[in-house]
């Protein structure tokens, strides 16, 4: 029996030692299957593109971040580790709120997240982040699992291509109320012609204590501020129709302040800071347009007082500039005018360079200016952009490229020459009637016999009765029936020496046409 139970408690301590071999084995095998996954996890994770995390469900321990959180965050893994929401504190500030009231929905797997974050450098990235939840056997969330992806050159491209389909857009509409407003300019203008020189010729008729003179004087001043304003509008339409050459900056900015002091306030101070030499091609008129604009704008926001600036200097663009990415690498005429005014509300920002758009009472501008103003950069290939703090005042910034050219040779004033008075026969040719006959009250007291016609069928068989009485044709361009470019030649047909003239308020009559006419 003694030798029975020995040899039982050896079989039985035999027994245990296989079963704990085997069990020892066992975990051996299965350490070693949980080493290679662990292994292989962090080989997928190291080697994706996107920073694989891992955390508890009550985000209270970070089980595992990759390796390339640094590099993208640019921040450190063990104090992430330390503090497992670490990684909010690179949040933008302006995406922060957003994105800590997302995060609950990391439990439901609905968490798909892009904001930008910022490094310590200060550069700024943008940062797709997405997460879901690995859940137990009975359903319940134990742990997260997420993604984060770097999409900074993604977002910048699409940034860049919503704001071409925006210009393009931009510029479409304005393409459209350009033509309009050239064509309602164009019918202003010749109504403002006859307003403008009937006033004169009256003037000239009246002694200096009649009655009426003061009157017409001030039809003639408010036909004379209509007339600026027709210029805006034309401007406006036709930004290119100016003669491009070369601008010096500084004498233009200061013929513009010389013009605009002695109306302006004593409460408003002028800065001057103008770098001598600076060079732009472009209508003179145009620019002088743009100083005057932005200038006028400025004190309209200074009711109070305040100070304006306006500088002028060389810059080289070598990236881009925010709010002007389509400006080319190159060296730019940088102007700035900066007021201390009431500055422009937030959100009407966007849309103060749409034209008729005004913030302001409607006696205090057509909304037209700012307008004006971006319709003739952009045709300068320039750009114009505004910073500005309700309450604190706005500078508006105007980038317009170099140009080489030398300075024109400067003339001295002459003194004017008196009017000169001449003899001949004109026939002249405009489908408004008013206009015809304006004409024949300025010409004919000047020595010439004027032969007036609204209508270009009855000029042609005028001219075609007695060709060699007329010394100078006078034509509008644009007419119903029978333009003047079609009269022209009809004339040069009957006889091919008479001067021809051809006036028009649009500025289309281009070098081919000219050349059909010689």
């Amino acid at each position: 029996p003694a030798e029975m139970e020995t040899l039982v408690d050896v079989a039985g301590q035999v027994a245990v030692a296989l079963v704990e071999a085997r069990l020892n084995d066992e975990r051996r095998q299965a350490l070693e299957e949980l080493r290679n996954s662990e292994r292989l996890f962090r080989q997928i994770a190291e080697n994706v593109r996107e920073v694989v995390w891992m955390t508890s469900a009550d985000k209270r321990e970070l089980l595992y971040i990759g390796q390339g959180y640094e590099e993208l965050w640019g921040r450190s893994i063990d104090a992430l580790y330390r503090d497992p929401a670490d990684w909010q504190h690179a949040v933008h500030p302006d995406d922060l709120e957003r994105v800590r009231g997302t995060l609950p929905e990391q439990l439901s797997g609905e968490y798909d997240e892009t904001y930008r974050i910022v490094l310590p450098d200060g550069t700024q990235r943008w940062v797709r982040d997405r997460a879901f939840p690995v859940r137990d056997e009975h359903g319940e969330a134990y742990r997260i699992v997420g993604l984060n992806m770097d999409i900074t050159e993604q977002r910048e491209s699409t940034d860049k291509l919503r704001s071409m389909e925006r210009h393009l857009a931009e510029k479409r509409k304005i393409e459209a109320l350009g033509t309009l407003a050239g064509g309602i300019a164009h019918d202003f203008n010749n109504l403002l012609s006859a307003i403008i020189g009937y006033s004169e010729l009256s003037i000239i008729s009246l002694a200096e204590d009649h009655p009426s003179r003061a009157s017409i004087e001030e039809v003639l001043k408010a036909s004379t501020r209509a007339r600026e304003l027709v210029q805006q509008i034309k401007t406006f339409g036709q930004p290119k129709s100016g003669a491009s050459q070369s601008v010096c900056l500084g004498p233009l900015i200061e013929e513009v302040l010389e013009l605009v002091r002695p109306s302006w306030p004593q409460t408003i101070t002028i800065d001057i800071r103008l770098e001598a030499g600076l060079r732009v091609r472009s209508d003179p008129s145009q620019i002088h347009q743009v100083v005057m604009n932005l200038v006028t704008n400025a004190r309209l926001a200074m009711q109070a007082g305040g100070r304006l600036t306006i500088s002028a200097s060389e810059v080289s663009i070598e990236g881009n500039v925010p709010g002007s990415e389509n400006l080319s690498p190159g060296r730019y005429a940088l102007l700035s005018v900066t007021d201390t005014g009431r500055g422009i509300p937030r959100e009407i920002i966007p849309r103060i360079f749409d034209p008729f758009f005004s913030a302001r009472d409607t006696d205090e501008g057509s909304g037209l200016g700012l307008a004006v103003v971006k319709g003739v950069v952009e045709a300068c290939d320039g750009s114009v952009t505004v910073e500005s703090t309700e309450g604190e005042g706005s500078t508006f910034h105007v980038w317009l490229p170099l140009c080489e050219s030398p300075a024109p040779e400067s003339r001295e004033d002459a003194a004017p020459e008196p009017t000169r008075r001449g003899s001949g026969r004109i026939l002249f040719v405009d489908d408004e009637a008013y206009q015809v006959r304006l004409a024949a009250r300025i010409l004919e007291p000047l020595g010439y016999a004027v032969a007036g016609f609204d209508q270009p069928i009855e000029a042609l068989g005028a001219f075609a009765e007695s060709p060699q009485e007329f010394d100078l044709v006078i034509t509008d361009l644009r007419m119903p029936d029978v333009g003047g470019v079609e009269l022209c030649h009809a004339i040069r047909g009957l006889r091919n020496d008479v001067p021809l003239v051809i006036c028009s308020g649009f500025a289309d009559l281009d070098q081919e046409v000219i050349d059909t006419l010689q």
